[in-house]
């Protein structure tokens, strides 16, 4: 799994399960070195997407921080996502989808080379958001579950001339 692995996804999409079982919960273990006493990940990575997998936000942060060069993230259907920094100064990250992730508190996003953001959730985008860094973006996706998108707008607008 080590050897030059430039893109992971995991789709275990619940339309396609019993629904009964629910999602996999991604586990540090997975990527464990020997003993399991530290994670070894994808030197390579480039692309990572899970797709209905639990995954805590502690997790990916140390996707983005162990991966250099990851460029694609994609997190969907994560129950366990809370609360998730994209942060730093040498992310190589371009692209971003955060969706479906029902108990997420807040995104903070500090990414100098990020081109593209996409946010679909229950929560307003403008208590969730919070972008701080990304002189690049020039593509943003928002979708939300209420009647009005001001607060969607309000949170990146500061972004656009």
């Amino acid at each position: 799994m080590h050897k030059g692995v430039q893109r992971l996804e995991i789709d275990l999409d619940a339309d396609r399960l019993d629904r009964q079982l629910g999602n996999y919960y991604f586990s540090k273990d997975l990527f464990g070195g020997p003993g399991n006493d530290c994670i070894v990940f994808p030197k390579f990575l480039k692309h990572l997407s899970l797709s209905y997998v639990n995954i805590k936000g502690y997790l990916v942060e140390q996707f983005l921080s162990n991966c250099q060069f990851i460029e694609h993230l994609c997190v969907s259907g994560s129950a366990y996502l809370e609360d998730l920094r994209v942060v730093g100064s040498s992310l190589q990250l371009k692209f971003l989808q955060i969706s479906d992730c029902p108990w997420l508190e807040k995104v903070e996003i500090f990414a100098p080379n990020l081109v593209s953001f996409v946010y679909y959730g229950v929560s307003k985008c403008s208590e969730v958001v919070l972008l701080k860094h990304a002189p690049l973006l020039v593509k943003v996706s928002l979708g939300e579950e209420t009647v009005s998108m001001d607060g969607a707008f309000r949170a990146v607008s500061s972004y656009f001339p």
